[in-house]
């Protein structure tokens, strides 16, 4: 199987990368200096590929200035597109296209959100995701291509993302919540996200958007005491939400306001998660 990959140097790209080639997976990677290509040489990327998986994006998490805003949408969209305009131009495209999203798009709060029954909330945040999911869209139109869009919550592995910035200020005894820790926390163990894209690629039903949320989420004061109990560190520190505040702008909403997540579609397809509770997956973090 040949795999086409972006985004590829980020934690879950890497993850992946490691994953397929274990599996003897023919991986391609995409760049950021095939963006520069033109579209001619840009589908010769994509020939013969069996699967092309879209996690190309700049952080998130960062201040929102209008060049980091720029940005954002560059890496998103403008990419989006560009692949779009090549898969167009293929006759033979890859038949499973799998595109990251966010759970930004919901709106924050304590309604529970699943892939039906939900509420989009208008902001920055969320009206970015949507644009880059409108973008992904354009991939369903096209003849025997399967699109997947993975609304995916907070990332939990080892090797990066949040979990690996969460750890610094527990180990030297500075750990803990946010304000009130009111916000929800709603994640995934990269075990199961793998799993998950496994799945995509191997039931050809699944289509649409789904949520990658692990079943169980839970507010941020009990992922800190959680957290302090696994790794054995104090977590009584309180960091202000108007120091978030200070350090990313409005950006500091990713973390501050925040939406509660579950999936209804991962489980009708069959799936079954290896880590459903943050007890369970950091036991699996912390060992």
């Amino acid at each position: 199987m040949k795999i086409v990959l972006s985004g590829a140097h980020g934690f879950i790209g890497r993850v992946l990368s490691s994953h397929f080639e274990k599996l003897d997976y023919d991986v391609v990677f995409i760049s950021r200096k095939y963006y520069k290509l033109n579209i001619h040489d840009f589908k010769e990327i994509f020939r013969e590929a069996d699967v092309f998986i879209n996690l190309a994006g700049a952080p998130i998490l960062h201040r929102w200035t209008s060049s980091h805003k720029a940005k954002l949408y560059k890496s998103r969209i403008e990419t989006t597109d560009k692949i779009l305009t090549a898969f167009k131009l293929l006759k033979d495209r890859p038949r499973l296209y799998i595109a990251s999203s966010a759970i930004g798009i919901y709106a924050a709060g304590d309604t529970n959100h699943t892939e039906d029954n939900n509420i989009l909330a208008d902001n920055y945040l969320a009206n970015l995701v949507k644009t880059w999911e409108n973008a992904n869209m354009k991939a369903a139109d096209l003849v025997n291509v399967r699109l997947i869009i993975m609304r995916m919550g907070i990332v939990l592995g080892k090797s990066g993302g949040a979990y690996k910035k969460m750890l610094r200020p527990f180990k030297i005894g500075l750990g803990g919540r946010i304000g009130k820790g009111r916000m929800w926390f709603s994640f995934i163990h990269i075990k199961d996200l793998v799993a998950a894209i496994d799945l995509f690629m191997q039931n050809g039903e699944t289509q649409g958007i789904y949520n990658l949320c692990a079943p169980n989420p839970v507010t941020n004061k009990e992922f800190t005491k959680k957290l302090s109990k696994a790794l054995n560190r104090p977590g009584f520190m309180i960091v202000p939400e108007f120091v978030l505040r200070l350090r990313y702008g409005k950006a500091a909403d990713v973390v501050i306001n925040t939406a509660k997540v579950t999936s209804d579609r991962l489980s009708t397809a069959g799936f079954k998660f290896q880590f459903p509770t943050i007890d369970e997956s950091l036991k699996d973090l912390t060992s």
